[in-house]
């Protein structure tokens, strides 16, 4: 279905919305970090959902109609139901009763993170300014808007920044709606630069994320580091404008600045999280800019020689891996072991060391990696070699794990670059049960303001969806403590099938550096060799 499908509401006289809005609860988002896990790998089957015709919907509770729409169209035609504290026609008790502004809010937000999905799933990862430069039209400006205007004056002149009486739920939502919606439709931060973000978007972008960081310390680790890396991917995308309004408080479109240092914008965010072994780096790569033919994820399906293979699980028993694998690397370096089998290497194919070199100075450019660096300057690379992996469709998945022999065969510092035209997966940190917990890298600014996490937070995974170009670090003793996975997609669930895919599935590159274990040894020994091989 388009997304812009079906006449806009815009296009003639506003009608008069619906001011009424439901108090219905949507159970869908509320515990959705709880359930995480159960994503891993293939959904259960359910019975396929009720289609509702936007006539149908029309005629529902706002908050019912959110939860029944199943396309961008219907949510953005829904969305132009929403009120604003703005609008002339607004009744009074709606205007007056804070009750009525936190339901607007909440709807909101669920109908940002819905929307997210939707798009997505409809058209992929795919440069689409019309769904921008048209947003005052088709709904999105006044989702974004409804999502964002706080109840009166916060501060008692109209600024942000005041945590009290902020729903941080509402706001996490909604920024990691935005930070979908972004990450499917303007694909690399050069994508924005040919289109005008509406100010009053921005400006509703702006509060969101100064509230976000306002409730930095009043917010579980988990959901902490999710609407931190929501915040870095948007702004990552829309760029310097953005980051003018945030840092110099005004907008102009012919604006020239430097992207500024997430730390400037998002200070207690940043803070909260600085002791974590791991990180994201988002909208890194470039991938078209990758392929002569703007085609990386072929060039990458046709190079790399995955396999699927049979692996050792933790009780002993033998399965088929639910994704390809491929082990690449530089002349010179061994096999990779894991999960009972040794991968021979396979030669570098050109377009994944061009990513290597890129991934490398993004790192450089982007925090204090002296061993990176010193690499980089002496010998031009770091990275020598790849894990690759093929997830070929919504079913293949990667369950929590950790990634073996980090600080013995490979150093610490590895990298997971994602690739894909359509199949945009959730990836997950989570302390490893038993034996960590978020509590130990909380901060001393954390501790003296008495934060604790909950009991049932203490291992709850944080989730982000990566999309192409984004890449994730993880250093020091990461794959010690932390497990981390990369979800299955559950679109099957939603009872309506994908118009986007060309069924090449998700392809994510594990940058990895071999370490000299004596005599010129590194890595494993060939498969097949035996005992007596030469070793490498």
């Amino acid at each position: 279905m388009s997304m812009m499908a079906g006449p806009s509401p815009h296009n003639t006289k506003r009608r008069k919305r619906n001011h009424h809005p439901s108090t219905r609860k949507n159970h869908g988002t509320t515990n959705a970090n709880r359930n995480n896990e159960n994503q891993v790998g293939s959904s259960p089957q359910k019975k396929p959902k009720v289609i509702y015709s936007m006539e149908q919907l029309t005629g529902m509770t706002l908050a019912q109609a959110i939860q029944e729409s199943v396309s961008t169209e219907q949510l953005l035609r829904t969305a132009d139901r929403m009120w604003l504290p703005t609008d002339e026609d607004l009744a009074p008790h709606l205007r007056t009763q804070k009750v009525h502004h936190d339901k607007r809010i909440k709807a909101a937000s669920q109908l940002l993170q819905k929307l997210g999905e939707c798009v997505g799933r409809e058209n992929g990862v795919k440069f689409h300014p019309l769904l921008w430069t048209e947003a005052e039209e088709n709904g999105l400006k006044r989702a974004i808007l409804a999502s964002a205007i706080p109840f009166q004056e916060r501060d008692g002149k109209g600024g942000h920044g005041n945590s009290e009486g902020i729903d941080g739920r509402c706001i996490c939502i909604a920024l990691a709606g935005v930070h979908s919606i972004v990450g499917f439709t303007l694909p690399h931060s050069s994508a924005a630069k040919s289109i005008i973000i509406d100010a009053d978007i921005l400006q509703a972008l702006k509060g969101l994320i100064l509230d976000a960081d306002s409730l930095a310390w009043k917010l579980p680790m988990y959901e902490a580091i999710q609407v931190r890396w929501a915040i870095r991917g948007i702004l990552s995308r829309l760029g310097p404008l953005l980051y003018k309004l945030l840092l110099e408080g005004n907008i102009s479109s012919s604006a020239s600045c430097s992207i500024g240092s997430a730390k400037e914008v998002i200070p207690n965010l940043e803070e909260r999280i600085s002791k974590l072994p791991f990180d994201i780096i988002p909208s890194c790569l470039n991938w078209d800019s990758f392929d002569a033919n703007n085609d990386a994820m072929a060039s990458l399906l046709s190079d790399i020689p995955f396999k699927i293979d049979t692996i050792t699980t933790r009780d002993g028993s033998k399965v088929e891996e639910r994704r390809g694998t491929a082990w690449i690397a530089d002349e010179g370096i061994g096999a990779l072991a894991y999960s009972g089998k040794l991968m021979n290497p396979h030669p570098l194919p050109s377009i994944v060391s061009k990513a290597m070199r890129q991934v490398e100075k993004s790192i450089i450019a982007s925090e204090n990696n002296e061993q990176l660096e010193l690499c980089h300057d002496t010998m031009g690379k770091y990275f020598d070699c790849a894990l690759c992996n093929h997830y070929p469709n919504e079913e293949s998945a990667c369950k929590f794990h950790t990634d073996p022999e980090h600080g013995i065969y490979w150093e610490r510092l590895t990298c997971v670059v994602s690739a894909g035209n359509d199949d945009v997966r959730k990836f997950a940190f989570r302390p490893i049960p038993n034996e960590n917990e978020w509590d130990r890298y909380e901060t001393q600014k954390a501790r003296n303001i008495g934060i604790r996490n909950q009991k049932d937070d203490g291992i709850l995974p944080a989730v982000v969806p990566l999309f192409p170009g984004d890449v994730v670090t993880m250093d020091h003793d990461c794959n010690d403590v932390f497990h981390h996975a990369v979800y299955g997609r559950s679109d099957a669930s939603v009872g309506v099938s994908s118009d986007s895919g060309r069924g090449d599935g998700r392809v994510s590159l594990v940058f990895k550096r071999a370490m000299n274990r004596g005599n010129g040894r590194k890595g494993h020994g060939r498969a097949g060799q035996g005992r007596r091989a030469k070793k490498y």
